[in-house]
């Protein structure tokens, strides 16, 4: 809608037209508005530099579950052993876990392959932005009788029975970041070790100690730690992973993506907020104008009235 506001004695030539104060107030809104986005694309851009950062991990808790003592020559002895691995994230953005594929899992140090690791179901494995998260891994150990007897001396073993296991998950990284988007799903490949008390002792009992977790990228360089150690060394587990292509190819996402977004809000910033200044500064000229047309004809209707 448009205001005209005319003179009593003004032509219609004179006629002024005062734009609606809607308008103006429209583009200072959608000005502010548009900076305010600026401004989170650059917080954004500060809070994703670095790109990627190492995540440690740690052991968590070890538990064995479903012990199940088999009758010689006829059923195995098999038991699950469920293990945590407490992880720091200190990323901007959150982790998750999409697939895990079984590994192998070898008893004694002639590994003996004695069941199958996988993530451990219904676990929901994740590290969270900016804390820690468990991911889960559950061991399916089964022993006939043939692994027994090459394994026997490890019935009395004092310092422990070594365990070994393949890890293999699928890590996920999704970030969008206006314009631009990063999508990673990288395997997450160890080779781990830890010790139980004893063959004997790990059957009968699922409350005897399990020793600290170890991991590496190959077995010729894990070192299992003994037993008796009650600490729990910090462990890289994504870090070699993370190649530098894959990197590349974020920080390429966020420069993109955060900088159009910078450079399209800011500029859209500037030209609302300069429309609607130059609006209100014409409705402030045109009422100006009104009131001087307004003082000019009442002076000429008082000059009129007193000849």
């Amino acid at each position: 809608v448009w205001f005209k506001f005319v003179s009593a004695s003004a032509p219609r030539s004179q006629t002024m037209v005062v734009t609606p104060v809607w308008k103006p107030a429209s583009c200072m809104v959608m000005g502010i508005v548009a900076f305010l986005w600026g401004l989170w694309a650059v917080h954004l851009y500060q809070r994703f530099t670095p790109i990627y950062q190492e995540i440690v991990c740690r052991m968590g808790t070890a538990k064995l579950q479903h012990v199940k003592i088999g009758t010689p020559m006829i059923s195995p002895t098999s038991f699950k052993l469920l293990i945590e691995v407490v992880c720091n994230n200190p990323n901007q953005y959150g982790i998750g876990f999409g697939y895990s594929e079984p590994g192998k899992v070898f008893l004694s140090d002639n590994m003996l392959e004695v069941g199958k690791a996988r993530e451990a179901p219904y676990s929901a494995s994740s590290m969270p932005a900016l804390g820690n998260g468990s991911v889960w891994t559950e061991a399916e150990v089964a022993i006939n009788a043939i692994v027994l007897m090459q394994s026997f001396s490890l019935l009395t073993q004092p310092d422990g029975v070594p365990l070994y296991l393949e890890l293999n998950q699928q890590m996920e990284i999704d970030i969008a970041f206006f314009f631009g988007h990063w999508q990673v799903k990288k395997w997450m490949r160890k080779k781990c070790g830890l010790k139980l008390a004893s063959l004997t002792s790990t059957i009968a009992s699922s409350s005897d100690p399990t020793g600290p977790l170890a991991c590496s990228s190959s077995w010729d360089s894990l070192l299992v730690p003994a037993l008796t150690n009650t600490g729990s060394s910090d462990m890289v587990m994504i870090g070699d992973n993370m190649d530098p292509e894959e990197l590349q190819k974020g920080m390429l996402a966020k420069n993109i993506g955060l900088g159009v977004t910078m450079a399209v809000t800011f500029s859209l910033g500037v030209i609302c907020l300069s429309r609607g200044c130059f609006l209100f500064s014409g409705i402030t000229k045109l009422k100006r104008r009104r009131k001087k047309a307004l003082r000019d004809a009442n002076d000429d209707s008082d000059g009129d009235s007193i000849e």
